[in-house]
């Protein structure tokens, strides 16, 4: 196992065997993690859903379905 970073090295990921989805990565230089230099792509934007609070019964944020990052508010 080893880490996967970004084409500027500033953000990195450790290898779970997991493919990486093509919304993770970094802002900076706008590319996807890769273990090797020329296995680096263009980074997509997140595929954003609902998620719905189970309290209140409405979306409280939403969730990417790819990726599954939660959409920071503020």
């Amino acid at each position: 196992m080893q880490y996967r970073r970004c084409k500027c090295g500033k953000r990195k990921r450790w290898d779970t065997g997991e493919a990486v989805q093509p919304c993770e990565g970094c802002e900076a230089c706008g590319t996807t993690f890769a273990q090797y230099p020329s296995d680096h792509k263009a980074l997509e934007p997140h595929d954003w859903k609902p998620r719905y609070d189970p309290e209140a019964g409405e979306p409280s944020r939403r969730i990417c379905k790819r990726c599954h990052a939660i959409e920071r508010v503020g």
